[in-house]
């Protein structure tokens, strides 16, 4: 919320993350993991997927339109560039 940067570490010891690698132990996890779970049952794979991510499927039309809300009244009070960090256009004096 304050925009403040955080780093893999932090990740993982806030739980958003499972763990950390270095670049070249990366692709051997990964692979290690994707023989894990090609060995497991594709249908208990997708029913599980299924049963965690159903809340997400009931929510996700309001949950979008909420967001989609907030851009534009951010939009609206930052002024069109503000949003972007381009300077606002000054009103025609007319």
């Amino acid at each position: 919320m304050v925009g403040d940067w955080f780093y893999p570490p932090q990740a993982k010891e806030w739980g958003l993350i499972n763990e950390v690698y270095d670049p070249e132990e990366l692709f051997p996890a990964a692979m290690k993991v994707a023989r894990k779970l090609a060995k497991t049952n594709s249908s208990a794979l997708r029913l599980g997927k299924r049963v965690l991510n159903f809340h997400l499927r009931q929510n996700l039309p309001a949950v979008m339109d909420e967001e989609n809300k907030t851009i534009v009244e951010s939009i609206k009070a930052m002024g069109a560039g503000g949003v972007f960090g381009a300077p606002k256009k000054e009103k025609s004096k007319l």
